[in-house]
């Protein structure tokens, strides 16, 4: 029985960091995207799955953790390796790490399948092909669930949603919203240490969202919502 772990070597490009030199978050999210879906075709539960039922994987919560940043045009390892799911969710873990082995930055994301003919989410039952799991560490609980700082006192602008934004099934993609959050904070990428987005309800090109943000200590609450619904909600915490 094969461990359910696998790798692949990415080159940075130097649009991935900021000013100060610092690998973006959304850089980190959008790699684990793409080595979440090459995995998931390796598992036969990918596109080609997806599109013959029907089907989606939805990220709705991630977690973010990062430590010392790469540099520009480095070549990195990247591990990705699923939970073992629970009724109808599917959590993932990441790691970026150096070639000799130095720990950049660490993630998880809950997924869900979701049917595209009923809106309903796929239960786990023989979704994932037979493995052995690994047993996480860094990652055994919950994953955060940012507070809701929806409030007059807090608001902060408006925010429509650029065609930029939207990804194949027509919505804002889930990495686009950490350059949002990026955007939005006042760090610089070095100084973030962890960034959790709680993905609520979907929100489309043209859209507009009212953002939120709340500041306590070292961390940096954000919340947008749209004719009064909830999108979303994230925290971004400063080393």
């Amino acid at each position: 029985m094969s461990v359910l772990l696998f790798e692949k070597h990415f080159t940075l490009t130097n649009g991935m960091f900021d000013e100060h030199y610092g690998m973006k978050p959304y850089a980190y999210l959008d790699i684990f995207q793409r080595i979440a879906g090459d995995h998931a075709d390796l598992l036969g539960i990918g596109n080609e799955y997806c599109d013959k039922n029907g089907y989606a994987w939805i990220v709705v919560r991630q977690d973010l953790y990062m430590y010392e940043s790469p540099t520009p045009m480095e070549t990195v390892v990247v591990k990705t390796f699923p939970h073992a799911p629970s009724k109808v969710e599917f959590k993932r873990e990441y790691e970026v790490t150096s070639l000799s082995g130095k720990v950049y930055a660490k993630g998880c994301a809950s997924w869900v399948l979701l049917d595209f003919s009923t809106l309903k989410m796929i239960k786990s039952d023989s979704v994932y092909p037979d493995g052995e799991f690994i047993e996480s560490v860094l990652f055994k609980e919950k994953l955060t669930k940012p507070k809701n700082v929806k409030d007059d006192i807090n608001y902060l602008c408006d925010y429509t949603v650029r065609k930029s934004d939207i990804d194949i099934y027509h919505h804002m993609n889930n990495a686009k919203y950490a350059e949002l959050v990026f955007d939005i904070c006042d760090y610089k990428a070095v100084e973030i240490n962890h960034l959790a987005v709680n993905y609520i309800n979907q929100i489309k090109q043209n859209n507009k969202m009212k953002i939120y943000k709340q500041l306590d200590n070292d961390n940096t609450y954000i919340t947008g919502v749209c004719d009064d619904k909830l999108i979303f909600t994230s925290v971004v915490t400063k080393k």
